[in-house]
């Protein structure tokens, strides 16, 4: 079976005007080279514990719950589109600064009572046309070396019966492909010496990545499809509301889940939205300028903070986080959604992951 008419669910777009009109207009809040720390810090901060509250739903005693669990049988193959982007915007204004887009196969190599063996391959790599960013700019220059050296890349991995992934087994390969062609990337490209020449020290910072680091980006995605398998979740709306303590921001948490009586096609969805003191980002940015830039770099920067941020930033800041995961009455993922959006006053910035399924083959048992 293949799909057809694939759809991404985006920001509502913005009339077409020259390419001076469609950016954003913020503020010159910082120099170059605060500004590059602060995208880095909006990237950085919005880890949050969706497993956590999957967990904890699993620990209720409900009457009507929703389990997470695989039906899938040898030789089920399942094709997926994953497109990432980001947006900033301010206002109505939005423009999209990063489009790229991978497809992928998961194909089921061996089924047992005791789980599933599997196999998620790289098939194709490729870019939007319609973002405008330096980020974008550097995909651009590196998605031929990605269809070169990545395409056809297979990860072996197993999960248990219920279809929560359990061990990898060729990740050392992987490892030592995925430094290398990280290593060839930044030879080649000509973004380290946009980054030095605002004040950050590349060398050092790409110098001490860690490998298995990189591997995460390989099996990001993967993990995201079957994070929730295993566990199962209330069928109704639930709220949370959590006042800040020494450890964590004030937040708000809601989680839906629900089934359709008539395709049996089930749906989750988590909303986590956490306030942060205005107060807090001007810390936070400064612990990011420290560790990015040297002394003298990092001490003009903060000068350039302490000069213009109380002026400019009147807000609290709040980081939201969305994630939408639609499954097949069998188990597979038919679709994810997941968001990350920081925000300050009419301001801010949003990156997205959607997976959407493009071929589908299963119940291929004897």
């Amino acid at each position: 079976m293949k799909k057809h008419n694939l759809q991404e669910s985006v920001p509502a777009k913005t009339p077409q005007r020259s390419a001076t009109q469609n950016r954003i207009g913020l503020p010159n809040l910082y120099s170059t080279r605060l500004w590059a720390i602060c995208l880095i810090l909006f990237a950085s901060f919005t880890a949050l514990p969706y497993c956590n509250q999957a967990k904890a739903a699993t620990t209720e005693e409900e009457d009507s719950a929703l389990p997470i669990v695989a039906w899938f049988n040898e030789r089920d193959t399942m094709t997926y589109w994953i497109s990432e982007g980001s947006w900033k915007f301010e206002g109505t204004d939005t423009v999209k600064t990063l489009g790229a887009n991978t497809k992928v196969m998961i194909t089921v190599t061996d089924s047992t009572k005791e789980g599933y063996q599997m196999e998620y391959k790289f098939l194709k790599f490729s870019t939007d046309t319609d973002a405008e960013s330096e980020m974008q700019n550097f995909m651009q220059e590196t998605v031929q070396r990605l269809q070169d050296e990545i395409a056809g890349t297979t990860i072996r991995f197993r999960t248990d019966e219920l279809g929560k992934i359990t061990q990898y087994d060729n990740l050392e390969e992987v490892e030592k492909q995925a430094k290398r062609v990280f290593d060839g990337i930044i030879q080649e490209s000509s973004w380290m010496d946009k980054l030095n020449s605002t004040g950050i020290k590349a060398d050092e910072l790409f110098r001490n990545i860690d490998p298995s680091k990189l591997v995460q980006s390989y099996t990001e995605e993967l993990e995201m499809l079957f994070q929730y398998h295993g566990y199962q979740f209330p069928l109704k709306e639930t709220t949370l509301h959590e006042e800040a303590t020494d450890t964590k921001y004030e937040s708000d948490t809601y989680l839906s889940a629900t089934i359709d009586p008539e395709s049996y096609e089930y749906d989750i969805i988590i909303e986590i939205n956490n306030y942060i003191p205005r107060k807090d980002i001007k810390q936070l940015l400064g612990g990011f300028v420290d560790m990015l830039m040297d002394k003298e770099d990092a001490t003009t920067v903060k000068e350039d903070m302490d000069t213009g941020f109380d002026e400019q930033v009147t807000e609290d800041a709040v980081s939201k986080e969305f994630l939408h995961i639609k499954y097949f009455p069998d188990g597979w993922p038919q679709e994810v959604i997941s968001q990350q959006k920081i925000i300050i006053g009419n301001k801010g910035k949003m990156t997205q992951k959607y997976i959407t399924w493009d071929e589908r083959s299963v119940r291929n048992s004897d």
